[in-house]
C-alpha cells in the first residue's frame, strides 16, 4: 500500500496505481498503462490503490470481468492509471471459491473450445459491448 500510495502522491495526473501480483504460484504480469491496451484486454488487478474521489461503482449485474469493466468505466471519465513493475501482492487459492481462474493460454487456442473458455468468452464479450465506444476485440490478456 505505502509503494502505491507513494505512486499517487508523486504522480497526481493519474486516478490509481497498479502492480503485478502472484495469483497462487503463477505471477500475474502486468504493463505501464496504455489505454488502448485497456480497451482490448484488462491487465489491472482489483487490488490497486485508488483516488477516492476518482472511483466509481462496480456494476454488480455483471458476474465476471468487474475490475475490467471497473478500469474501462474509469476511462471513460478521462481517470488513467500508474503501473509499478514489482509483485506487491500474493492472492491465495483456497479450492474452488470465487470467479477467478487462470488458464494457460494454450486453452483459448485449442480447435475445441472448455466449457471454461466459453464462459470466459461470453463473460468478455458483455463487457466489450458494453464498453463499445471505447473497447475493441482482442485476445485474452493475462
Amino acid at each position: 500500500l505505502g509503494k502505491m500510495h507513494s505512486a499517487l502522491e508523486s504522480h497526481t495526473e493519474v486516478s490509481y496505481a497498479y502492480s503485478q501480483y502472484r495469483f497462487g504460484w503463477k505471477k500475474m504480469r502486468s504493463q505501464p498503462f496504455n489505454a488502448d491496451d485497456l480497451r482490448k484486454n484488462n491487465f489491472v488487478d482489483t487490488t490497486s490503490l485508488i483516488r477516492r474521489g476518482a472511483a466509481v461503482p462496480f456494476d454488480e449485474s455483471l458476474k465476471r470481468f468487474q475490475d475490467w469493466d471497473l478500469w474501462l468505466s474509469m476511462l471513460e471519465k478521462g481517470r488513467v492509471g500508474i503501473f509499478i513493475p514489482e509483485v506487491l501482492f500474493r492472492k491465495i487459492v483456497v479450492g474452488r471459491i470465487g470467479y477467478s481462474k487462470w488458464l494457460p493460454s494454450l486453452m483459448y487456442r485449442l480447435p475445441w473450445k472448455t466449457r471454461a473458455v466459453r464462459d470466459y468468452e461470453s463473460a468478455r464479450q458483455i463487457v466489450l459491448r458494453k464498453h463499445s465506444n471505447s473497447a475493441q476485440a482482442g485476445t485474452p490478456g493475462r
